[in-house]
């Protein structure tokens, strides 16, 4: 028995994971750069204290 493929099923499929990758990517991105942010404020502070 031979079960025909579906290229093109397959192909939809790696296109619907390379978005949700792109869009992990773009949170992680995103996150990334609030930390930074959250970690120069902290360190504006202190320093604001120390002064």
């Amino acid at each position: 028995m031979h079960f025909p493929l579906e290229l093109e099923s397959i192909s939809n499929e790696w296109e619907d994971l390379d978005q949700e990758y792109d869009t992990l990517d773009d949170i992680i991105e995103s996150d990334q750069c609030s930390i930074e942010a959250a970690s120069d404020l902290i360190s504006e502070e202190e320093e604001g204290d120390l002064a």
